[in-house]
């Protein structure tokens, strides 16, 4: 349970509180997971040969895609689900970026 990994950790007691309230935490948990492995990926993509692009591709696709999982995850309003194919996109392109 996220609530029970919050509580646990020292650096996040104070937070936990507001964010014991996640309507879904599977989909958190989701979210989270994925901006992890990606923000890895961010450390390779500064030995690629277009690091700009690869990172800022890799970036702004965290952002659209975990945000908008991380905002239906923790408020219960699904306004934002449409930005998580344009975030998913924006990962894959970032990847091929890191390999080309």
């Amino acid at each position: 349970d996220v609530c029970d990994l919050i509580i646990k950790c020292p650096l996040l007691y104070k937070t936990s509180e507001s964010l014991c309230h996640v309507c879904c935490p599977q989909l958190y948990a989701t979210a989270n997971n994925y901006h992890l492995l990606h923000s890895l990926a961010l450390l390779g993509a500064a030995q690629c040969r277009k690091p700009l692009l690869a990172g800022g591709l890799l970036t702004a696709g965290m952002g659209l895609f975990c945000g908008a999982l991380y905002h239906q995850a923790v408020t219960g309003d699904p306004r934002l689900r449409k930005l998580a194919p344009i975030g998913g996109t924006l990962l894959i392109a970032g990847w091929a970026a890191i390999a080309l």
